[in-house]
């Protein structure tokens, strides 16, 4: 399913490009990582929590806990998206001069709520074990709504803006909801069936703060370089590093399509690890080689003036070769229940990409925001790397050598 979604993000990303162009691209790609960052303190770390609490209640038989904890987090994170995106909207209102197409921020404001409930019925099907329906609303039916509202608009000769192409995205967020929800409430009758719904123990939120610096990181990292180029730079400089950002995020299919099987000797796992990230690496390289290739031919499929992130895309598939180099390290920490080790390591990528942005945009813009990039993905993954030799003894990277080979 992450393939799936990877690919049609690719061709949204093609086709809006070049209806746009590289500045109304900045436009369109800046609202929605705006989108993204204020995702942050709307969702609050919350749909980890009903994850873990619904999987936990589902199987202690609990359904009126289950029920109580997504309701009370629903309320909680409707009200905070929705203050969220009324303080946005009255910031553009008030000082609409800030922003390059203030009327395409207010429209991506409209979906802020939708995205951060999305997130949460997201959770909740992953906590009641149903990964695949939890995926597909927003893997699945919000790219291809888009998409094909989209084609319809380039087919009927319409002249698409920012604001009109961010209309069509919340149109697809709203379908996408719209199934989601109904989902949800399937798999809830027939998991948890009917019944009475009691409110979850005081103080359940928080535990949401912690978690808020896991996902918050995460979300930082994807996001903040599109938002400094565009405030420092100019929306033009933004639409050519997110094209450049999205076409080097192609090569993260060779980290997805592997699958890592965990036994529970060191030997064997050392062994799974060193087997995935080679054939990762493989093809992390192979992708990011003909991206690098044909790269002029492969950026004017969005339009003539994005050759011009012909450096940048390549300064962005290093660091993509760096994190294949790496392995699976922050699966490792997942799956041995040591989290809070991945938690570390995105917090300092994070930051070193958060320090650099504000160093090298100035006076690089896109290259600057895309050395910043490679280089926070790189020192994230080698740190990971560090932990994962130094607490457990073993090298997730393509070396491959467990302690035990140094004793």
């Amino acid at each position: 399913m992450a393939i799936v979604l990877v690919g049609l993000n690719l061709i949204i990303s093609l086709l809006t490009a070049r209806v746009l162009g590289a500045h109304g691209f900045g436009i369109f790609a800046t609202s929605i990582a705006l989108l993204g960052l204020l995702s942050i303190p709307a969702v609050l770390g919350v749909d980890r929590i009903v994850t873990r609490s619904i999987a936990t209640y589902h199987e202690q038989g609990r359904a009126e806990l289950a029920r109580g904890i997504l309701r009370s987090t629903a309320q909680f994170v409707l009200i905070s998206s929705f203050a969220l995106a009324a303080i946005g909207i009255g910031i553009v209102s008030l000082s609409p001069d800030w922003f390059a197409d203030p009327i395409a921020v207010v429209v991506a404001m409209v979906a802020l709520p939708l995205l951060s409930l999305s997130r949460l019925r997201h959770a909740a099907l992953l906590g009641l074990g149903h990964v695949i329906a939890a995926q597909v609303p927003d893997s699945i039916v919000r790219p291809v709504v888009y998409l094909a509202a989209l084609a319809i608009l380039m087919l009927a000769r319409w002249i698409v803006t920012p604001a009109l192409a961010l209309a069509l995205y919340v149109a697809a967020a709203a379908a996408a909801f719209l199934v989601g929800t109904a989902l949800l409430r399937g798999v809830m009758t027939t998991v948890l069936g009917h019944g009475r719904t009691t409110n979850p123990p005081r103080g359940w939120w928080r535990e949401a703060v912690p978690l808020t610096l896991v996902s918050g990181s995460g979300l930082l990292i994807a996001n903040l370089p599109v938002l400094v180029i565009s405030a420092l730079t100019g929306p033009a400089e933004a639409g050519l590093f997110a094209v450049a950002h999205r076409a080097a995020n192609v090569q993260s299919l060779g980290l997805t399509a592997v699958r890592l099987t965990v036994r529970a000797d060191t030997v064997s796992l050392q062994q799974a690890l060193t087997r995935s990230a080679r054939l990762a690496f493989i093809v992390t390289l192979v992708i990011g080689g003909g991206m690098v290739l044909l790269r002029d031919n492969l950026l004017s499929l969005f339009g003539e003036e994005f050759r011009e992130a012909a450096l940048p895309l390549v300064i962005l598939t290093a660091g993509q070769l760096v994190n294949a180099a790496c392995g699976s390290v922050g699966t490792l920490f997942v799956m041995s229940n040591q989290a809070r080790h991945a938690a570390a390591g995105l917090m300092v990528g994070a930051t070193s990409t958060s320090v650099l942005l504000f160093v090298f945009v100035p006076p690089w813009g896109v290259l600057g925001a895309s050395l910043a990039t490679a280089i926070g993905i790189s020192t994230l993954n080698i740190y990971l790397v560090f932990l994962a030799w130094s607490k457990m003894r073993i090298d997730p990277t393509i070396v491959g050598r467990s302690w035990r080979d140094h004793e």
